[in-house]
């Protein structure tokens, strides 16, 4: 099976759940990056990671959902940041831009989505 192929099926998969299915998939998705993050040393950051959760529940579930899975991953991310910072406003900061990341990403892919349904064709 090609790799387009896959995506067009997973995609018709994802397409046919309904909007609590695709965010019991991003929710389990987003645990399994914070589990990652947590497990592997404190030298590698997740934040690209968190944003596959992110931008395939507000793809497919919509933006209330992807944005209730933006700021699961910033409390995540800020959870893991405060057990590896010894400083407190770095860890805040550093929480704060993440979370801010997160939501922007999660606004601008249900926006785009919105649009492409709303045209019928994509944005561009």
């Amino acid at each position: 099976m090609t790799s387009k192929a896959l995506l067009k099926q997973s995609n018709e998969f994802l397409c046919r759940r309904d909007d609590y299915d695709n965010f019991i998939f991003g929710l389990i998705c987003s645990l399994i990056v914070c589990m990652a993050d947590i497990t592997t040393p404190p030298q590698y950051q997740f934040h690209l990671l968190y944003l596959f959760p992110i931008g395939l529940t507000s793809w497919y579930a919509g933006k209330k959902h992807g944005l209730v899975i933006a700021v699961l991953s910033s409390i995540y991310f800020g959870i893991n940041q405060s057990n590896l910072c010894d400083e407190s406003f770095a860890s805040i900061w550093n929480t704060v831009s993440t979370s801010v990341l997160f939501v922007v990403a999660s606004l601008l892919v249900s926006k785009v989505r919105k649009t492409w349904q709303r045209t019928g064709s994509p944005p561009g």
